[in-house]
């Protein structure tokens, strides 16, 4: 009996790590099809901000852009969004809170890798 016991717990754990894993809103197929084609703009910067770590997928973090919320991550997702030329502030919130500052360049795309 105890034997069973010991060769289930790494299942029993496996399934409780999964079912508590971070969940985010997602974008619709067609949304997360377009932003994977990497097109730029030429008046625009387009801003990646990924996580593509396996471990910490229990932990959402979220994402501010020059003082705003831009969305919230969590394990193997992105968000996007377009910036105007300049610079601009990204604080992403976690145990302890990291700040990048970003200039941004018309018809560039910047990718930041978010690691909790």
């Amino acid at each position: 009996m105890k034997s069973l016991a010991l060769r289930l717990l790494p299942a029993i754990v496996l399934a409780l790590v999964a079912s508590s894993c971070a969940s985010v809103p997602k974008a619709s197929i067609q949304a997360d099809a377009q932003a994977k084609v990497f097109e730029t703009r030429p008046d625009k910067c387009g801003l990646y901000v990924y996580r593509n770590e396996i471990l910490g997928a229990a932990v959402s973090m979220k994402v501010d852009l020059d003082g705003k919320l831009l969305g919230s991550t969590a394990s193997k997702t992105f968000l996007f969004a377009w910036l105007d030329p300049g610079d601009h502030t990204l604080l992403s919130h976690a145990e302890h809170d990291s700040q990048l500052v970003i200039d941004a360049k018309a018809g560039t795309l910047v990718f930041i890798w978010q690691e909790v």
